[in-house]
């Protein structure tokens, strides 16, 4: 892996060895097509846009993840998906090019993937946060090796915990952290120890011949014939029709009610029935309530998970109370 972006050893971003070619194949397209860059319109931004970012004399594939608009400030905090990093910027430094030939720059997936070094924490000397000296020594450390070994630790929410192995001798950049004082040790989340007990568990399965005979036969299926669906009829056939996803319109998007969360991207726990939650109501004007039992802030600090949450119901209110 190479890694493009650090912010801390608890935040910075890779992409992997075999994706690095098509890391420069985006980037050659993103020079190719810079002539054809327009500004975007703020007001035409919504959540979830691939808009293309001017930072560093070039250009970035990024995704919208919020939109600010207020009295004080209009700004979009915007990730870049191939070398990682987030951050708020102005509609001035956003773009869209509409052609055909871009077309690929639409559907090739992002490269980056967020990683933090595993079982570390900010040192309590430096008031629980990371001092610039050890940010410094990751970027170093990784940028005299070139190409680095990750070892992973846990997969959570998409982000990898583990390990960086630095080359000639597989030195552990975590050991490094906790021999120079710049970092102190920590207990994994409960999240993170379940998923490498099961990555560990279902490694050595995979090593049991039998256990692989098993697998093997439940991937046995047969080819079930279903009934052809007609096409629709033709007074159903508009000329012109806008498909939008992969977002419903009728998904609600939860703001922090308290003050100190309000600038932040509020999301729900994946494993919580809310996490995709329907306005039924949506001709109603009154706004629903979510109530969580528990908040936590990302180490990033730019967005607030709500878990054990709860939707509170519409009532009907009498006019002779």
């Amino acid at each position: 892996m190479i890694v493009t972006h650090v912010i801390s050893p608890a935040e910075f971003y890779v992409v992997r060895e075999s994706d690095l070619i098509q890391l420069a194949h985006v980037d050659k397209m993103l020079i190719a097509h810079a002539g054809s860059m327009k500004p975007v319109r703020f007001e035409r931004l919504r959540r979830g846009d691939l808009v293309f970012l001017f930072e560093d004399n070039m250009y970035h594939r990024a995704r919208i993840e919020q939109i600010v608009e207020d009295r004080q400030r209009r700004d979009a905090l915007v990730y870049r998906i191939d070398r990682g990093g987030i951050s708020f910027r102005k509609s001035h430094q956003l773009f869209w090019v509409k052609s055909h030939d871009a077309d690929q720059l639409y559907q090739i997936p992002g490269l980056a993937i967020q990683c933090r070094i595993k079982e570390v924490a900010a040192p309590a000397k430096f008031a629980n946060t990371w001092p610039s000296k050890s940010n410094v020594m990751l970027e170093t450390l990784v940028c005299s090796c070139k190409i680095t070994t990750f070892e992973i630790f846990s997969i959570v929410e998409s982000i990898m915990a583990g390990d960086v192995l630095l080359p000639p001798n597989k030195h552990s950049f975590r050991r490094h952290l906790l021999e120079t004082n710049l970092a102190e040790e920590a207990q994994e989340s409960r999240d993170s120890q379940e998923n490498f007990g099961n990555r560990i568990s279902s490694y050595v399965a995979r090593q049991d011949k039998n256990v692989l005979d098993m697998m093997n036969a439940k991937q046995v299926t047969k080819n079930i014939p279903k009934p052809t669906i007609p096409p629709p009829e033709c007074k159903e056939i508009h000329p012109i029709m806008t498909l939008r996803g992969p977002n419903s319109p009728l998904e609600l998007t939860f703001t922090s009610m308290s003050r100190t969360l309000m600038s932040k991207l509020v999301m729900v726990d994946g494993a919580s029935v809310n996490s995709v939650a329907l306005d039924q109501e949506h001709l109603n004007p009154v706004s629903r309530l979510l109530v969580a039992g528990s908040v936590a802030i990302s180490q990033r600090n730019d967005r607030a998970m709500a878990r054990d949450s709860t939707i509170f119901l519409l009532f009907q209110v009498s006019q002779d109370l």
